[in-house]
């Protein structure tokens, strides 16, 4: 619901490139999200829907909606032997 509506209103913005400075219009791409080990998954979203809040207020209304995501733990999806970061690195939780 964050994602679509996010990425819904990107479309209507536009931005000056300072490479050629020509403008483009934003559009939204997707890529694992790799959340640390160092906190709940719920308070990285948290964190990340305030940093999109800051950006684009029209947001704010989905803020119930993030503060009532289960808190649940990260370390039971990654399996016995842990899992890798996006360098390559094995993450592990002891």
């Amino acid at each position: 619901f964050l994602l679509n509506s996010l990425c819904g209103a990107m479309t209507g913005y536009r931005y000056l490139s300072r490479k050629d400075g020509k403008e483009y219009t934003a559009a939204c791409t997707f890529e694992d999200y790799w959340f640390a080990a160092a906190s709940s998954p719920k308070s990285q979203i948290i964190d990340l829907f305030n940093q999109a809040v800051a950006y684009d207020s029209t947001l704010a209304g989905y803020g119930q909606r993030i503060l009532d995501l289960p808190d649940v733990p990260l370390e039971p999806y990654l399996g016995a032997s842990g899992a890798t970061g996006p360098s390559g690195a094995e993450v592990s939780f002891a």
